[in-house]
C-alpha cells in the first residue's frame, strides 16, 4: 500500500520562519519562465452565482523540468464566505514529482496564496524599495495583509505599522496579531483614514477584496518615492490605488500578459493613456538582470494577479524545508 501523502496547513504555512525561504525561491522561478525552462499555461477561470459578486473556481497547472516538479492548484473565491467566519480563498494544492508521477504533498491552498503572495511581494521589494524603509503602511485587514507584512518586515529595517481598510472590523485584531508576531520591533499604528496611515509611509500595500474601480488611494496621499505592492482587488476592473499613480511610474508585473488581463490599475491606466504595455517590466526580466534598472520616478509600484510559477516555487521550498515529508521540522 503506498504511503499516504503529507498535508501541509494553513497553520503550518503561517509559520514566520517560512517567509525568508518562500521569498528566495521566487528569483529562480521567474527566471526559468524566461526561454521557457518553466511552463506555466493559462489558468481555467470558472465563475458561478446569480450576481455579483460571483463565486470563482480556477484551476492551474505549472510544471518545472529542470527541477523535476510539478503543482496543479485548485482554488475558489467566495465572496460570501468572510461573513460566515470562513477565509475568502480556500483550495488545494498538488506537489508532484515529475520523474516518478508521484503525488508528494498536499498544502492547504489558501494558506499557500498568502504566502506565496507574501514573498513575491517581498521579493519585489527586496529588489525595487529603499534599502532603509523603516515606515510600512497597509490598507487591508485579512489574511493577504498579514502574509504582506511578514514579507515587508523580512526584507526591510520597518519600524512603524500603520494599519487601515475599507472598515474598521478587522483592523485591531490585525494590530494584536502585529504586536504579538513581531514584538517590540515595531510600533503599530491604526487608524480609520487612508490618507492618515499612507502619508509618510516608505512602502505601500494594498490587499483588500474591493471591485469597485474607485480606488482607496489616489494622488497626494503618499510621497513621492513610495514603493507599492499592490496585491488585491477582486475583479479585473477592481482598483485600489488611482490609475493616475502610473503616470511616469516605475510599473513592475509578475507577467505582462497576466497585468493586461487581471490588473484593473493597469488596464485602466493604458485605456486612459497614462501608461503603455512597453513600459511595464516583468519579474522575469527583474529575475535576470544582474541589478535592478535605476529609476528615477514618481513612484515605483509592483502590480500583483498571481502567477502559477509562484505556487511552485514555494510549495517545493516549503515541502524541502520540512525535511520533504511536508510534516517534519524546518
Amino acid at each position: 500500500m503506498p504511503p499516504a501523502i503529507p498535508f501541509i496547513t494553513r497553520e503550518r504555512l503561517a509559520d514566520p520562519r517560512l517567509m525568508a525561504l518562500a521569498i528566495d525561491a521566487i528569483g529562480p522561478a521567474f527566471a526559468s519562465l524566461t526561454g521557457g525552462g518553466l511552463q506555466a499555461p493559462d489558468r481555467t477561470l470558472i465563475q458561478t452565482g446569480a450576481a455579483p459578486p460571483l463565486r470563482q473556481l480556477l484551476v492551474s497547472p505549472v510544471a518545472w523540468p529542470d527541477r523535476a516538479r510539478a503543482t496543479v492548484k485548485v482554488t475558489t473565491l467566495t465572496p460570501a464566505n468572510p461573513a460566515r467566519g470562513l477565509a475568502l480563498i480556500q483550495g488545494l494544492v498538488l506537489l508532484l514529482d515529475l520523474e516518478t508521477g508521484q503525488p508528494r504533498a498536499m498544502l492547504e491552498g489558501g494558506g499557500l496564496t498568502a504566502l506565496r503572495t507574501g514573498a513575491t511581494a517581498g521579493y519585489a521589494a527586496q529588489r525595487l524599495s529603499a534599502p532603509g524603509a523603516a515606515d510600512l503602511a497597509v490598507i487591508g485587514a485579512g489574511v493577504q495583509a498579514r502574509a504582506l507584512i511578514d514579507a515587508m518586515l523580512t526584507v526591510r529595517p520597518i519600524r512603524t505599522v500603520h494599519l487601515a481598510s475599507r472598515g474598521r472590523s478587522g483592523l485591531d485584531r490585525l494590530a494584536d496579531w502585529v504586536a504579538s508576531r513581531w514584538g517590540r520591533r515595531v510600533d503599530v499604528r491604526v487608524h480609520d483614514d487612508v490618507g492618515a496611515a499612507v502619508a509618510g509611509a516608505d512602502i505601500l500595500c494594498t490587499a483588500t477584496s474591493t471591485e469597485d474601480p474607485t480606488p482607496l488611494v489616489t494622488p497626494g496621499m503618499a510621497r513621492p518615492g513610495t514603493f507599492y505592492a499592490v496585491i488585491g482587488g477582486a475583479t479585473e476592473h477592481a482598483c485600489e490605488i488611482a490609475p493616475d499613480l502610473l503616470r511616469g511610474a516605475r510599473v513592475v508585473v509578475e507577467t505582462v500578459d497576466g497585468a493586461l488581463a487581471e490588473a484593473g490599475e493597469i488596464r485602466a491606466a493604458l485605456a486612459r493613456g497614462f501608461l503603455h504595455a512597453a513600459d511595464l517590466l516583468d519579474l522575469p526580466t527583474l529575475a535576470t538582470a544582474p541589478h535592478p534598472p535605476p529609476a528615477d520616478r514618481p513612484a515605483t509600484i509592483f502590480r500583483s494577479v498571481g502567477h502559477a510559477a509562484e505556487d511552485l516555487a514555494v510549495a517545493d521550498a516549503v515541502f524541502e524545508a520540512m525535511g520533504g515529508e511536508g510534516g517534519g521540522p524546518l
